[in-house]
């Protein structure tokens, strides 16, 4: 009788411990992804101030002399087996074999079906059985050092976004999710071992190397065909651009490596160096990328990044992209 005497006594006080409780007992969320959903909320919130000043934080400044050049990003060479899905992306992925404090590679699937939509099928998640993307982590050397396998395979799975529609594998440093710090536009080189190969003909393949950047409130993406197939090209009579997108908060664009001297052959394994300044001041110079106002101390670099896209022109048989990836390098060069 004691006892339900208290419980009728106390029962607000039961119920607001049982709400504050509960969420901490049952949640799934480590620190690392509260502070990555922290991130996310900052760089979408919209607020310019506060997203320049979490940039800003993990931005390398160059203040040596000139011809110098230091190693910036979170994990140079790859040597730690550690990887998340960039915040909000589906399919999640994790592999968590070496994760510590100091940060993690990061990885985004940008899959567009043939309305330019946003493909969220389930089976896009990596590994999973019927799905058409995987990623292996491989012994690189014996340096402890890792090499990311990166297959999407529409020609033997069938594609779960229909046909037209096109998917991105993107490994990446992202100083907004868990990587960085990274050189300023200006500074930034980008360095990696690449082998990449086809199979198939119903469809249009590329491997890429990439830089996010944010200043003046627009972002900033710029990718290179380091290799293409048939990849979709809206400027035909132009040997730089393939795809181009400008809106008053968004400068995005794919241009042809080749026409920048910036190109890896097929099946063979070779390492490529992207000196962005030299990129960036080409594309200032075509009007397709607008410079900052200011210094360019107000110019951040967001991600650095490597990937593979494949485009379907049929639900089957249309095209296996495969990018072995190892030693990534981030420069601060001056």
């Amino acid at each position: 009788m004691k006892i339900l005497k208290f419980l009728k006594q106390n029962i607000l006080l039961i119920v607001f411990l049982a709400l504050i409780t509960l969420p901490v007992i049952f949640s799934t969320k480590t620190l690392e992804d509260l502070q990555l959903s922290f991130n996310r909320t900052i760089f979408d919130a919209g607020n310019l101030s506060e997203k320049m000043a979490f940039l800003q934080k993990n931005q390398i400044d160059n203040n040596m002399g000139s011809g110098t050049e230091s190693l910036g990003g979170w994990d140079p060479g790859i040597t730690k087996r550690c990887i998340r899905s960039a915040d909000g992306n589906l399919p999640t992925y994790r592999d968590e074999a070496q994760c510590g404090k100091e940060g993690n590679w990061s990885f985004y699937v940008d899959a567009i079906d043939a309305l330019g939509n946003l493909c969220k099928s389930k089976l896009l998640t990596l590994n999973a059985p019927k799905s058409p993307l995987s990623i292996r982590w491989l012994p690189a050397d014996d340096n402890n050092r890792w090499m990311v396998n990166m297959t999407t395979d529409l020609l033997n799975v069938k594609n779960p976004c229909g046909q037209n529609s096109s998917i991105k594998m993107i490994f990446m440093d992202s100083a907004i999710w868990g990587g960085g710090p990274l050189p300023r536009p200006q500074n930034l080189q980008t360095e990696a071992t690449l082998n990449y190969a086809i199979a198939g003909n119903n469809g249009g393949a590329m491997v890429f190397a990439g830089w996010n950047g944010f200043w003046d409130g627009v972002t900033k993406s710029i990718e290179i065909a380091l290799n293409e197939k048939d990849w979709t090209d809206e400027y035909p009579s132009d040997p730089l651009i393939l795809q181009y997108k400008k809106t008053p908060t968004q400068e995005s664009i794919v241009i042809d490596g080749k026409a920048i001297g910036v190109a890896t052959p097929k099946e063979t394994e070779r390492q490529i160096s992207i000196p962005w300044k030299y990129i960036i001041n080409i594309l200032i110079e075509r009007n397709l990328i607008t410079p900052p106002i200011g210094d360019w101390k107000t110019a951040v670099t967001s991600a650095a990044t490597f990937g593979i896209g494949t485009y379907g022109n049929d639900s089957n048989k249309s095209l296996l992209s495969n990018l072995w990836l190892s030693n990534i390098r981030i420069l601060n060069k001056n």
